[in-house]
């Protein structure tokens, strides 16, 4: 990853003045995050917006996970060489935007997705029809999403999935989907069990009533 290169893309949004990209933290809570100054005088971009926006020039684990939006025309911090002073940069906002629609989970499936999610992108709250491409997740990100589902339910599930139904409704919809069919079927199959299970016992009283036993039965022969 090239943070001069996102860096260099960032500015030439139209309502980007200026742009700084760097990783933050370590281990699994390592991610991308940028910086924005928006021009003067002009509406400040959302995250949905710059993150489309880098989407359709840059790969997709080199689109930030978080965007911190600076004051309009506002400066970045200097050290005293004059380098953007990185360390003095603040830290991006670890809640969902508030111009997405919430709708909070409900299902324990629907909550253990949202729980997951929240996690790995850091964010609180995580809403049912929150896509978590929309909140910073990425291609990396979605296989440790995808690891960590596994183990939290207890069964495979096509990684695939996660990408087909990005948010937690779609997915625990999905999920729930599969449960039902499974249970359908098993249940289909203890049904079709106990009527050869009747029709075994109805044949055997039949062979005990009186003048029965020993006949053969018609179209045998």
């Amino acid at each position: 990853i090239e943070p001069g290169e996102i860096e260099a893309a960032l500015r030439f949004h139209p309502a980007v003045h200026d742009a700084v990209a760097d990783p933050r933290g370590a281990g699994e809570a390592r991610r991308l995050v940028a910086w924005v100054v928006p021009h003067a005088g002009t509406e400040a971009p959302g995250a949905g917006d710059l993150r489309a926006f880098l989407r359709d020039r840059l790969p997709e684990p080199w689109v930030p996970a978080a965007f911190a939006v600076l004051a309009p025309g506002a400066a970045l911090p200097l050290t005293p060489t004059g380098k953007v002073d990185r360390r003095a940069l603040p830290e991006p906002a670890e809640t969902r935007p508030d111009h997405l629609p919430f709708a909070a989970p409900q299902s324990a499936l629907e909550r253990t997705i949202a729980g997951i999610y929240g996690d790995l992108l850091r964010i609180a709250g995580i809403g049912l029809h929150d896509n978590f491409f929309d909140l910073g997740g990425h291609s990396l990100l979605i296989v440790r999403a995808h690891q960590k589902l596994k183990e939290a339910l207890g069964r495979e599930i096509p990684v695939v999935d996660l990408f087909r139904f990005p948010t937690v409704a779609t997915l625990a919809r999905h999920l729930g989907g599969e449960e039902t069919g499974t249970l359908h079927k098993v249940q289909g199959l203890a049904g079709q069990q106990r009527a050869a299970q009747q029709r075994r016992k109805a044949a055997l009283e039949h062979l005990r009533r009186p003048g029965v036993r020993g006949k053969t039965p018609a179209g045998s022969v």
